[in-house]
């Protein structure tokens, strides 16, 4: 398979897909939301383990263990998600400040064609003081 075949099929593949799941970053915050459900099936599992036993000190490796595991799991993917967010919020200010820049440019360009175009109107109005 040739390396434009591969890529043909990977658009193919892409168009196939519902609108939402084409954005770049969606397997990323797949990933982040399993993490966190993960997190806290881990502690309902917990939960369940600890309340199944009646002796206390008998409670307390299931308590220390999954209940550490599942924060760490919720913890994982809340800040993945939260560097994601900035991720996403930086791109975008970047590409409304680029957007921002051209327009400038653009008014730069034209601004000796804005004068020219000003200037005859502006003599007239004079002489008709």
């Amino acid at each position: 398979m040739t390396e434009e075949t591969r890529k043909g099929s990977e658009l193919a593949a892409r168009s196939r897909l519902p609108p939402f799941l084409r954005e770049p970053a969606m397997p990323g915050l797949i990933l982040m939301g399993a993490l966190i459900a993960a997190g806290f099936l881990i502690l309902l599992l917990t939960w369940a383990g600890a309340a199944g036993t009646l002796y206390v000190p008998l409670q307390m490796p299931h308590i220390v263990s999954g209940g550490l595991g599942g924060l760490a799991l919720i913890g994982l993917g809340g800040g993945l998600l939260y560097l994601q967010r900035g991720r996403r919020d930086d791109a975008t200010h970047r590409r409304l400040t680029d957007e921002l820049i051209d327009e400038a440019a653009a008014l730069i360009a034209i601004e000796p064609e804005i004068r020219r175009r000003l200037a005859p109107k502006r003599a007239g109005a004079r002489r008709k003081r």
